[in-house]
């Protein structure tokens, strides 16, 4: 009976590790999985015993300002896992904490498997000697980090992104599309962590003003407490909605999307969008000196070229989203090239059967 523990720290990785867990039990009914996750691991049968919210901090400033609580999830995450010795440690990108669990893991003898790479490739390149020294397969989500890999000769494993296996399986709420049938949409998404709200989510609900023929509709992520929206003065053509973002994605016409998942998904959506993103001066300030990319957004990192329009601290104002919004809602030939451009990077994203794929590949590294 083989025993996983696997370690995510955000909601992308919360429900990529379980579409993984489904996976691997499929292949094993009797496989145990213990972690530290979120409820959506739990809903697969994941006993949790720390849960990734409490430590779900980003950028330089937030994670110093809370390394206390951070180096006290740690030291339990070591207990544990010296404690039930699994069969194999699963981390799921979150790589300031778990590159360390992955260095322990090693260090007592066991396998470590890394899902979903950390973005070295954007910044601290040198990690990769960290990772070739303690991560027994790493798998990857992005089409290009495996040749990445392969320039630092370590073979690394790509079966596309498990987005399109969660997006394969949606379906619509059809009480739900009845409810805004009549309105033209624009999607709202903030952001899962509680200082991406309170950092963007005035200026983007401040655009509705100039729109009052649209209908805003804030996707609210599930751990986020309504009260911290609720301090907000809204507009009347402005509503909430909370765990409806695919649902969202669906229906509306364009959309307001924070960096990260979210704008993959809403390409995979074929959602026109404005790609957002405002962190704290000092990050801000580090990032630019240390990051070797030229775009912050999935789309255009993985196309390679600009395909949606990415606004950046001080560009992210409600005056430059009114106007690519402008662009996205009102020029047709505009609109069509994000789209087909957003296409293009889906064909390169797999089958929907990265899940499965990826759990196959585990269950092969621990037979042999």
């Amino acid at each position: 009976m083989p025993k996983y523990f696997l370690i995510a720290g955000e909601p992308s990785g919360d429900m990529h590790a379980a579409k993984l867990i489904r996976e691997l039990k499929k292949l094993d009914s009797n496989s145990e999985f213990i972690a530290f996750g979120g409820e959506i691991m739990k809903s697969e049968g994941a006993e949790i015993i720390f849960d990734y919210k409490k430590i779900a901090f980003m950028g330089f400033i937030e994670v110093f300002l809370n390394l206390p609580q951070i180096l006290s999830a740690m030291r339990k995450c070591k207990i544990a896992i010296r404690q039930i010795r699994p069969d194999a440690v699963i981390l799921i990108d979150y790589p300031g904490f778990n590159l360390k669990i992955a260095a322990f893991a090693k260090s007592i003898g066991l396998k470590v498997i890394y899902y979903i790479s950390p973005q070295i490739w954007a910044w601290k390149e040198n990690r990769v000697k960290k990772i070739k020294k303690h991560i027994d397969q790493m798998i990857c989500i992005l089409p290009f980090e495996a040749d990445f890999y392969k320039k630092h000769q370590y073979t690394a494993y790509y079966y596309g992104h498990p987005l399109i296996d969660t997006i394969k399986e949606f379906r619509p709420d059809s009480q739900f599309a009845e409810k805004y049938k009549n309105r033209k949409v624009i999607a709202v998404l903030p952001g899962s962590r509680k200082q991406e709200v309170n950092r963007m989510f005035e200026v983007m609900t401040r655009v509705a003003e100039y729109f009052p023929e649209y209908h805003f509709i804030l996707a609210i992520a599930s751990n986020i407490d309504v009260s911290l929206i609720e301090k907000f003065q809204l507009s009347e053509n402005i509503s909430m909605e909370s765990g409806k973002t695919y649902d969202i994605m669906k229906i509306a016409d364009a959309g307001i999307i924070k960096s990260g998942t979210s704008a993959l998904e809403a390409a995979i959506f074929n959602l026109p969008q404005v790609v957002c993103y405002k962190t704290s001066p000092i990050t801000y300030r580090l990032a630019r000196f240390f990051a070797k990319v030229s775009f912050i957004s999935l789309v255009n990192l993985i196309a390679n070229r600009k395909i949606v329009c990415e606004l950046i601290q001080h560009e992210m104002n409600a005056e430059n989203i009114k106007m690519e919004l402008d662009k996205i809602l009102t020029d047709d030939q505009y609109r069509q090239n994000m789209l087909n451009g957003c296409a293009e990077v889906i064909t390169k994203l797999g089958d929907g059967t990265t899940s499965s794929r990826v759990a196959k590949r585990i269950e092969d590294f621990l037979k042999s």
